[in-house]
Formats: structure tokens, sequence, C-alpha cells
């Protein structure tokens, strides 16, 4: 995970995490620890990654997280994918595989919070049936899907 976020540049980071973090913060053994070992109630994280399965050379290429807003069928979701993997299909199939997972949990609903200018993440929502509320000018634009409508 920690050769993923430096794979990421400076711009990716930015529209995935609203903010530049610098790679000490991204790369803090807490912060690793809280993504790499979610809480099985609220969160799923998927990873995507090249190489064979048994091989040590494997690397990762995307991140998907599923986090469950508690109290509510709802689940937000959030996709990154490292820069040189970017426009292959992989934030695509993460955000599938995300869906599948929500709907195996038995969610109603799905949102993404997504900066203006993140135009990709935009159309992975747009090309996965989501609709967007709110106001750009707001500073993000919002996704959502309902999935009893879709299942």
């Amino acid at each position: 995970m920690s050769r993923f976020h430096r794979s990421l540049s400076p711009e990716s980071v930015y529209t995935r995490y609203f903010n530049v973090l610098k790679l000490s913060e991204r790369i803090a053994h807490d912060r690793l620890d809280r993504i790499c070992h979610p809480s099985p109630h609220d969160e799923t994280v998927l990873i995507a990654e090249i190489g064979e399965p048994s091989a040590s050379s494997r690397e990762i290429t995307g991140v998907g997280r599923l986090s469950v807003l508690p109290g509510f069928q709802t689940g937000e979701i959030a996709v990154v994918v490292s820069d040189a993997y970017q426009r292959q299909g992989i934030g695509t199939e993460l955000m599938c595989r995300l869906f599948s997972v929500a709907r195996e949990r038995k969610l109603s609903r799905l949102c993404a919070h997504i900066l203006p200018i993140n135009i990709s993440m935009q159309r992975i929502c747009l090309n996965a049936g989501m609709q967007f509320i709110g106001s750009p000018t707001d500073g993000e634009v919002t996704a959502e899907i309902d999935l009893s409508a879709t299942a």
C-alpha cells in the first residue's frame, strides 16, 4: 500500500482526498493500518493489482472503498487508481464491484462525493447509473444511486 501511495501524483491525491496530503502522512503506519484493516461492519476495501497471485512482485493499481453510514442503509464509495493505470477501466471495475458488495449488504443507496475538477470519476459514476445532485459551486459534486430501484 505504501508503494501504491508513492505512485499517485499530487493531482490524484487531491482529487481523491480533497486535500493535498504529503506522502509521509499517507503512508504513516497508523493510517495504513486503518486502511488495510477496515471494520468489516462499516467498511469494505477492494484492491486491484497486477502480477501473479503467488509472486512477490504484485503491484496495487487501484483501491475502492465502501463505507456504510452508521444508522442508515446508505454507503459512500470512493475509488483511486494509480496514475500509470488510469483510463484502463480499473476505476470502472472497482466501482462495479463496490456496487455488488453494496447490494450483497442490502444497502438501499450509494453516494460519492467528487470534486468538480474530477471529470474521470464523474464519468465513471454517470456510466454506473448514478445521478448528480446539488451544485458544483458547493465545492463538490455528489453522485447518488438508489440501489433498491436498480436491483
